[in-house]
């Protein structure tokens, strides 16, 4: 039996349409066909936002309030005694709650911002303050529906280069600060699905958690024999939530869709209705982070914590307690003997021999699921703890292969390459945009013939940031296409480059990322053709050896050369420094 969630997101173009007249929509149409950042409305456009226009919205969203509530409430009334009758209460609450929060969202910015230009004082002081009411106003309805509202809404804090940063700042206490669920709740999960209650399973349970993100919480534990355990508990009834979750996103993404044709996202719709039901498993998680520490097997410095199989089921993962440093926290790591610039450079090369050489990439890499420590065997060298392996994705060889040829292309700047890459990768004509997206940096650097990979950093500055934003709101249209038509591991890839390239930037390394994924590629790459060659003939192998190691050169000599550039600035700006000083002493001395 479908849920009227689902019903809704299936129909609800047809009750739409009973409250709301063309001329509004395209109205809007023609309203959003102008990149946001160079839109002044006309005296016509202007009063078409104006108070009528205001008010007609406002009437027909009501509408599409109105006849959900109807529709929810036959569907509940009709199935009061359904065993789920809480779970659909609660979903049709916060569809409701989505529901007018968009609703607020879209009237505030058409009213706020009518009349004003964009880029005059007062219209960016408008903006600015609308931006902080309508970013305000999802902080609350994320808190208050939690689950898959919270997971959005911590990566959309991640996006501080693309979205503007009282957005940014607004969600970011999401990262950290999730809800938690009541003691009682946490026994009923123990019970159901280990048949009795976390005192009787562990000699020690803490039950107040220390830590909670928007699918589970995690307690302190002490096992019968003594050794100290993480218990991660996924919240009640997101399971039973999940669908009708997901077809409430669904359904705000096609209504901003079918008011704003430029506004296509149905691409998060399917990544989330793909990969939420995994992270939901707790079992497909632990069975996730073992095979990710035997790929890791021949590494020192990275680790992922023991699994408790027999303390563990699909709701429940009982781990070893892993202690150490937030991966942002470059002071601590400072603190107890650690060097930010190596702990950057050995999550870049972790997540990059997930990407090119094992094809089994952990797909949220964010601040709080990676912890840093000391090792135990040298002191001075960092441990990374890879934690919350819900969400991987596997990659094939031949996508690999093209991701690695498309970024040796951008580190070369080939722009023959790139355009080849973007092909496979089955991006079209968008390669351009495809690769402003990897590097935030514009096309002309890119493709750029200078020696230093200078050209790939992203400036850590306020002026360059606000420029992204501003390119990212006038491409919006081509961007929402590429995302769209991306093979959906690319998806996830970006993700993990957005995570990464913030990992960087924290840490105050922001090259660490781009030398570390040109070597990485570079051997990815050798390491296909030397396979290939390896099925030929004796002259086919010869030359496939040769090309291995002459394309494994050509990024590696560009590298040498860049680590030279910085060296020679380094010295010459030495040399400005010491060079006068000395020469003012030598006159001194003359003169006495």
């Amino acid at each position: 039996m479908l849920t009227p969630l689902q019903i809704l997101s299936k129909h609800y173009l047809s009750f739409y349409r009973l409250f709301c007249s063309s001329a509004f929509s395209t109205s809007c149409r023609r309203f959003s066909n102008t990149p946001i950042v160079e839109r002044t409305p006309n005296k016509r456009t202007a009063s078409k936002l104006g108070k009528s226009g205001y008010l007609q919205s406002l009437v027909r969203l009501s509408g599409i309030a109105t006849v959900s509530s109807i529709a929810l409430g036959i569907y509940l009334y009709r199935n009061e005694t359904h065993e789920n009758y809480a779970t659909w209460t609660g979903g049709a609450l916060r569809f409701l709650r989505s529901l007018s929060v968009g609703g607020m969202i879209f009237g505030d910015y058409v009213w706020s911002m009518k009349g004003f230009r964009f880029d005059s004082d007062k219209g960016a002081s408008n903006l600015h303050n609308t931006h902080l009411r309508c970013a305000r106003r999802l902080l609350e309805l994320c808190k208050k529906n939690g689950g898959l509202y919270i997971k959005i809404g911590q990566h959309i804090a991640q996006l501080d280069y693309l979205l503007p940063d009282e957005y940014c700042h607004t969600l970011l206490p999401l990262v950290d600060a999730c809800p938690t669920q009541s003691l009682s709740d946490v026994y009923i999960t123990f019970i159901e699905d280990l048949g009795t209650t976390p005192d009787q399973l562990f000699n020690y349970f803490d039950s107040n958690p220390f830590a909670s993100a928007s699918l589970a919480q995690v307690h302190r534990a002490v096992t019968h024999s003594g050794q100290k355990v993480a218990v991660k508990l996924q919240h009640r009834g997101l399971k039973e939530a999940a669908k009708g979750d997901i077809a409430t996103v669904a359904f705000l993404v096609d209504s901003a869709a079918f008011l704003f044709p430029d506004f296509d996202y149905q691409w998060l719709v399917n990544e989330i209705r793909e990969n939420l039901p995994k992270e939901l498993d707790f079992i497909h998680e632990a069975r996730n982070a073992e095979r990710c520490r035997t790929n890791f097997g021949n590494r020192l410095d990275v680790t992922t914590p023991d699994i408790f199989w027999n303390l563990s089921s699909s709701r429940i993962l009982t781990m070893s307690f892993e202690e150490g440093c937030r991966l942002d926290d470059a002071e601590s790591m400072k603190s107890v003997g650690l060097s930010p610039a190596d702990v950057s450079r050995i999550v870049s090369e972790v997540f990059n021999e997930q990407i090119f050489l094992h094809g089994f990439v952990h797909c949220d890499p964010h601040i709080g699921n990676i912890l840093v420590r000391p090792r135990a065997d040298k002191p001075k060298s960092p441990l990374i703890v890879m934690l919350d392996h819900g969400l991987y994705r596997e990659l094939s060889p031949d996508l690999r292969l093209s991701y690695a040829k498309m970024w040796r292309s951008i580190v070369l700047g080939d722009r023959q390459g790139i355009i080849e890459s973007s092909k496979a990768l089955g991006v079209g004509d968008y390669y351009e945009l495809f690769a402003q997206l990897l590097t935030t940096r514009p096309w002309r650097d890119i493709v750029s013939s200078e020696v230093d990979l200078d050209r790939l950093k992203m400036p850590n500055s306020e002026e360059y940031r606000l420029r992204i934003q501003k390119y990212a709101v006038s491409a919006v249209t081509d961007i929402s296409h590429l995302l769209g038509h991306l093979p959906r591991p690319l998806l996830l890839l970006l993700k993990t480059n957005d995570c990464l390239r913030s990992v960087d930037r924290a840490l105050g390394a922001p090259l660490n990322t781009f030398i570390i994924t040109a070597r990485y590629c570079a051997k990815a790459i050798e390491q296909a053709e030397l396979r290939s060659a390896a099925m030929g003939h004796v002259s086919e192998r010869l030359l496939g050896h040769f090309r291995a190691r002459r394309d494994r050169l050509a990024v590696e000599f560009r590298i040498f050369l860049f680590r030279f550039y910085i060296w020679l600035n380094i010295l010459l700006h030495a040399l400005k420094e010491f060079l006068p000083k000395n020469v003012f002493i030598q006159r001194q001395q003359v003169y006495s």
